[in-house]
C-alpha cells in the first residue's frame, strides 16, 4: 500500500524550554506505541503512515506501481480535461447534425477533388451516419480508422460523464518514457497508413 508520511519531530536543544519528567514519559509512551501502530520511528522522531485511496492488491493500485498512473481527485486549478472532452466532442457531434438536418451541403474533400486521390479522412461523414443507423458494418466499410476514433470517443465520452457525474477519481499519468512514446508515434502512422491504402484500393 502506498503510504504518505507526515513527520514530526520531538527534540530539546538549547534556547527551548525543558520539558519535565512526566512530560517525557508521557512523550516517550507515546512515541513507543506510534511506533508499533504505524511503522517505526525516524531517528529522533515517530512516522505516521497515511493510506492512499485504494486497498492493497486493487487494480488501480497495481496499475499505479507498474506505469505511474495515479488515481486521485481534480486539483485546485487544475485543467478538466473530461470536461472539456465531454463539452468540445458534444458540441462538434450536436452542429454536424444540425446541418445535416438542415440539409445543408457538406463540405467534399478538397485534396481528392484536386488529386483524384482520397485523403485519409474521406468517408468520415458516411462512416458517421452510418453508425447513427446502427450499421456497424457499413460504417467500418467506409473508413475503419474513423470507426475506431468514433468509438473511442464515445467511451471516452461515457468514462468522463461518469467521472464529473459521480466525482470519481480522475487518472493521470505524469509522464510517458521515450520508448512508450515512440511506439505510440509508430502505430499512430501505421494506423494512417493502412488506412490510406485502404482507401485508395476501395475508392
Amino acid at each position: 500500500m502506498r503510504t504518505r508520511t507526515l513527520s514530526r519531530t520531538f527534540s530539546s536543544g538549547p534556547g527551548r524550554m525543558r520539558r519535565s519528567p512526566v512530560a517525557s514519559s508521557l512523550g516517550s509512551i507515546l512515541q513507543r506505541r506510534t511506533s508499533k501502530a504505524f511503522g517505526k520511528p525516524r531517528s529522533g522522531g515517530c512516522r505516521i503512515d497515511i493510506p492512499s485511496a485504494f486497498p492493497t492488491g486493487s487494480w488501480e493500485t497495481r496499475v499505479s506501481r507498474r506505469v505511474g498512473l495515479t488515481f486521485r481527485p481534480l486539483a485546485p486549478k487544475e485543467t478538466d480535461f473530461e470536461f472539456l472532452f465531454l463539452t468540445v466532442s458534444s458540441g462538434f457531434a450536436a452542429s454536424c447534425f444540425a446541418w445535416l438536418s438542415l440539409g445543408l451541403p457538406w463540405p467534399g474533400c478538397l485534396f481528392r477533388r484536386l488529386t483524384g486521390v482520397p485523403c485519409p479522412t474521406c468517408g468520415a461523414t458516411r462512416c458517421a451516419m452510418a453508425l447513427a443507423h446502427g450499421d456497424l458494418l457499413g460504417a467500418m466499410r467506409h473508413n475503419p480508422l474513423m470507426f475506431v476514433c468514433y468509438g473511442l470517443t464515445v467511451v471516452v465520452n461515457v468514462y468522463a460523464a461518469a467521472v464529473l457525474l459521480f466525482r470519481l477519481p480522475r487518472p493521470r499519468l505524469p509522464s510517458l518514457p521515450a520508448k512508450v512514446k515512440r511506439a505510440l508515434s509508430l502505430l499512430v502512422v501505421l494506423g494512417l497508413g493502412a488506412n490510406w491504402i485502404y482507401l485508395i484500393a476501395h475508392r
